[in-house]
Parts: structure tokens; C-alpha cells; sequence
């Protein structure tokens, strides 16, 4: 699923999304915002993404933007 709009879009979070989710977790600047201060492992990780596919009562999505020039 997408959902597209004029600066961003919605789509479902992929395998090839984690890296990104681990890294930009793990930054100290955006972990200092966020209400659980754990680090992201991303062996974990991909374990947790493995699991929560077969979970169909969960959806987890991703923000892009749609800015052509970055």
C-alpha cells in the first residue's frame, strides 16, 4: 500500500527500510526525542520485522518524501 501526496508518501515499511530504522534510532539527536532509550540491534531487528509480518492485525509504515531533487 501507498499513499501518495504532494511533498510525502505513506507505503508499508520493507525489510530494506531496518538498516535506516536502526541507525536513525540509535542517533543520539533523535534518540533523546523518543520515550525508550534503548539501542536498536539489527540482527534484532530484523528478527522483530520477520515476526510482525505475520502478525496481521499490525501495519508498520514509512514517510517519504517526494522531493525529486535529494
Amino acid at each position: 500500500m501507498k499513499i501518495k501526496g504532494k511533498n510525502i508518501a505513506l507505503r508499508g515499511m520493507e525489510k530494506a527500510d531496518i538498516a535506516n530504522k536502526v541507525r536513525w534510532f540509535n542517533n543520539p539527536d533523535v534518540n533523546k526525542t523518543l520515550l525508550m532509550d534503548e539501542k536498536l540491534d539489527l540482527v534484532k531487528s530484523l528478527e522483530w520485522f520477520d515476526k510482525s509480518r505475520k502478525d496481521s492485525s499490525r501495519q508498520d509504515f514509512v514517510i517519504e518524501s517526494n522531493d525529486e531533487n535529494r
